[in-house]
């Protein structure tokens, strides 16, 4: 076996970087996609719906893993812009491992029935740009809730954004307007469910999540974002 001398390996290393960079989006540390510090912060497990607006009132328990800001936002925001695309195997791990912790926590039957999975619908310009990231997470949820519970839970893609016109509103109502517009997906087929999880990636208020579980008419029982924005000032630990 022939080995290159070290400042080859070593230009070859720093050429694969400008391709791929290889080092945590979240602290800078060179040589990890996401170094274990940084994955760590993705393990808090809180209750985000007590300080959304929207999800207060609504009767939709919501859980998640880490407080957007710092470290965790730069790992999101660089997994959803698509410039790291290395990020796929790690943010699934995380997923998988949130899918485990709403199975303990979903212990006790919460459905007369079997779940499912619904991944909240993506805006029209990240699927344009084929930059969807949380349909794919929300499999790697349902995988850890599967294991946890022991059974079959489907990923069912049942919503999608309605659009409307909003050109008359400022920029934060028509923020507000698109995170509200959100119904059942034309033609979209179900398979047999007593209750869905919810799956997005960041909650900020709660407008998507809570327009979302309007749109499944109910049969909502249960929220799991991997973020929440602003981080909640009480969080109640499971």
């Amino acid at each position: 076996m022939v080995i290159a001398p070290r400042p080859v390996r070593l230009l070859a290393r720093a050429a694969s970087d400008l391709v791929l960079p290889n080092w945590c989006p979240g602290c800078g540390r060179p040589g990890r996609v996401l170094c274990c510090d940084c994955e760590r912060e993705f393990r808090h497990w809180f209750r985000a719906d007590v300080d959304a607006a929207n999800l207060a009132t609504l009767g939709l328990p919501t859980w998640s893993a880490a407080g957007y800001h710092g470290p965790v936002r730069r790992i999101v925001m660089s997994w959803k812009s698509g410039s790291r695309p290395d990020l796929a195997e790690p943010m699934a791990r995380i997923g998988r491992g949130l899918g485990t912790r709403l199975g303990r926590t979903l212990a006790v039957p919460v459905a007369p029935g079997p779940l499912a999975v619904v991944p909240a619908p993506s805006g029209w310009r990240r699927r344009w740009r084929g930059r969807e990231v949380v349909e794919p997470w929300a499999r790697a949820v349902a995988a850890g809730l599967a294991a946890e519970l022991g059974t079959d839970v489907p990923v069912t893609v049942l919503l999608a954004r309605t659009g409307g016109r909003s050109h008359h509103l400022g920029a934060a109502a028509r923020r507000d307007e698109r995170e509200r517009a959100i119904g059942r997906r034309r033609g979209a087929t179900a398979e047999p469910a007593a209750g869905y999880v919810l799956v997005d990636d960041v909650v900020t208020t709660g407008a998507t999540l809570a327009a979302a579980a309007t749109a499944l008419g109910g049969a909502a029982l249960a929220a799991v974002t991997l973020a929440a924005t602003p981080a909640p000032r009480r969080r109640l630990e499971v």
